[in-house]
């Protein structure tokens, strides 16, 4: 199966390179580029095939056996930094062990107060490769140790949780007892234990990441390890500095592999308010570098496609106190003829030519709800207003011009 994989692979790479690339009716100035990166994928999907045969078959069978919850985000999409998971694109895995993984927020005021996790060492510059069902796997077969990572998404009570599951995956008796998680939080939030914010209902090892307001940011569920059989295996979490330290104590009785999961993620709720706005966003498509396009005095046409393409900021005010909030909406890339989204012609004069579209979109104004506590250990947690923002909903038509530029 490995064998006819790799050939399918080659047969579309040399077909790939023998068509060319060709965007628009006009001169093209980024067909090295476009080659040299058509070439460079080709080579890392080889790569990719290779690394999947290393991956035991039953891994994923094995982690989904391990976990009780059935929330993973099964959708993931892949960039040049990670892959990003979630109906929000709030969760981002690296393509390597090396760099973080990221749960996207922003704090009260807008501003992007993330937090970042770094996976354990022994998996430290492991290429990430995606198995199905939303799971990333860093390791072999040849490895102690494998991890698999998943964004997750749920919705209960009205509730919204997203997260991110880590799944050490312990093959013998000679691997690591001690996992470390660095994490990067956002200013003047800080990791403790969960009884320390709330002892009435963090009984079970959790811990929480608090800012220096009292809101509950993130939350890292209870510690569970199991062996192969199903039998749970002793851990806990210690707190260093704002590392997670997860202590898996099995023995040489253990059957393996053993699997234990660190989650952490955020819950929060959503109430909207205000009517349905209209709001049109401005950009360039991408794949015209700096001047566009040239013509000749025949003039032409240039094209445009809603598609993966570039983020185009705008801004929008939701009234006193709150200013202005960045929202984004994927402008896509230019494409000469009839694909989805419209032609707009050149004018009959020679020179290079951009195209500018205007897209329009519903947007809706919403208050984030999440927990709280007075002071005091033992305080009263409620629900409360943490911020608000708008979000980007429905396409609704767009506009193009063409520009000169030289």
């Amino acid at each position: 199966m490995i064998k006819k994989k790799v050939i399918a692979l080659l047969l579309s790479c040399a077909m790939a390179f023998a068509s060319g690339v060709f965007v628009f009716a006009t001169e093209n100035h980024n067909e090295d580029k476009m080659e040299a990166e058509s070439t460079a994928n080709c080579v890392e999907s080889m790569d990719d095939v290779v690394l999947k045969k290393g991956i035991e078959k039953n891994t994923e069978k094995i982690l989904l056996n391990a976990v009780d919850e059935d929330d993973v985000y099964r959708e993931l999409v892949e960039t040049k930094d990670s892959f990003v998971s979630g109906s929000d694109n709030d969760v981002e895995i690296p393509l390597k062990a090396n760099d973080s993984v990221m749960l996207h927020q922003e704090d009260s005021l807008g501003n992007d107060s993330s937090i970042k996790m770094t996976l354990p060492e022994v998996i430290e510059g492991k290429k990430g490769v995606p198995i199905g069902s939303g799971t990333i796997v860093y390791g072999t077969n040849e490895d102690k140790v494998t991890v698999a990572v998943q964004g997750t998404e749920q919705i209960k009570d009205e509730i919204k949780e997203v997260g991110v599951r880590s799944l050490i995956m312990i093959k013998d008796s000679t691997a690591p007892k001690t996992y470390t998680f660095d994490f990067e939080l956002p200013k003047k939030a800080r990791l403790m234990y969960g009884y320390e914010w709330n002892a009435n209902e963090y009984k079970n090892g959790e811990i929480v990441v608090v800012d220096e307001d009292g809101f509950l940011l993130s939350t890292i569920k209870a510690p569970w390890a199991r062996d192969a059989k199903g039998k749970d295996i002793d851990t806990h979490y210690e707190i260093k500095d704002n590392s997670l330290v997860q202590i898996v104590k099995f023995d040489k009785q253990a059957t393996f592999p053993i699997v234990a999961d660190p989650w952490y993620g955020k819950s929060f709720k959503i109430k909207k308010f205000g009517k349905v706005m209209e709001k049109g966003f401005t950009g360039y498509p991408v794949g015209q570098g700096k001047y566009g396009f040239c013509f000749d005095k025949k003039g032409g046409l240039i094209g445009y496609s809603r598609g993966n393409g570039k983020s185009v900021s705008a801004s929008i005010s939701l009234g006193a106190g709150y200013g202005p909030y960045s929202l984004s909406v994927t402008i896509g890339f230019a494409s000469q003829g009839g694909s989805i989204g419209a032609v707009y012609p050149v004018p009959k004069k020679k020179g290079c030519y951009k195209l500018r579209i205007t897209e329009y979109h519903e947007v809706q104004k919403y208050k984030v709800l999440r927990r709280w506590k007075e002071d005091g250990r033992n305080g009263k947690t409620i629900w409360r207003e943490y911020s608000r923002n708008a979000k980007v909903g429905k396409y609704l038509r767009m506009y193009g011009k063409v520009i000169k530029t030289k």
